[in-house]
């Protein structure tokens, strides 16, 4: 494990003045954002760096950091360029947050909002099991209908209407698929705390989950590694027998 994390941290595409940063309301996007970043900036290809370590690989990492580009690009963020990559600069990541999410990054700043979380909270059930506040993937998109931003088909214009509505869904299943650590009948579910450290501990909370896949990807070579050998050792002795 040692190896796997110290092999991690050079890897980390962040600066390490924000590195140091530990959750700061004040500065919640740029931390939720800070791990896909490398020299200061956010490019298609930092973005596709990053979800390889979460784990991801469907939609493809290089497709999807594209499609995040031109949705900043629509946004307004003057150094995005549609589907050919650019970059996005600390200034602009406020206008990351389009008429989809759920408002807990407020749009004006990128400060985390208080409210907004305790709102979306509200959908939380109890796990029997654990007696600990979970929610699914339901409950969000019922709180983005009903309280997150009812103007947002107002206010949006049409093509960022339709890249920040696929967008939104994307995110959201990728949020379900990296980061529920709860289970009732089938159904993955994110306990209210680990939300709360999505979207004021990010940088933090992508560490631990890259980490764990790098050591998840160590284990599962050394067993392919392991199958590998035995296999022609396998091989050798069944020629052996047979002469």
């Amino acid at each position: 494990m040692a190896n796997s994390q110290h092999q991690f941290d050079k890897e980390v595409p962040a600066d390490l003045e924000e590195k140091k940063q530990g959750p700061n309301q004040q500065n919640a996007l740029n931390n939720h954002l800070c791990f896909f970043k490398k020299g200061g900036v956010i490019t298609a290809e930092s973005i596709k760096a990053g979800l390889c370590k979460l784990g991801v690989t469907s939609p493809p990492p290089g497709v999807l950091s594209k499609v995040i580009m031109s949705e900043a690009r629509l946004s307004g963020c003057p150094y995005a360029t549609l589907f050919c990559g650019g970059k996005i600069e600390r200034s602009n990541l406020p206008k990351l947050v389009h008429p989809f999410d759920t408002g807990i990054f407020k749009k004006e700043n990128g400060t985390f909002n208080e409210e907004a979380f305790n709102k979306l909270a509200s959908y939380a059930i109890v796990d029997k099991q654990t007696g600990q506040e979970v929610i699914s993937l339901a409950e969000i998109n019922k709180f983005k209908e009903k309280d997150s931003n009812p103007e947002r088909w107002k206010n949006a214009g049409s093509m960022e209407k339709l890249i920040g509505f696929a967008n939104s869904i994307g995110e959201f299943n990728l949020l379900f698929k990296r980061l529920s650590d709860a289970n009732i009948d089938g159904v993955p579910y994110i306990t209210i705390t680990r939300l709360k450290r999505f979207y004021t501990e990010g940088y933090a909370l992508f560490r631990e989950i890259a980490a764990a896949e790098a050591l998840k990807r160590q284990n599962s070579e050394k067993v392919e590694a392991y199958a590998g050998r035995h296999t022609i050792y396998d091989s050798i002795r069944h020629s052996c027998t047979i002469l």
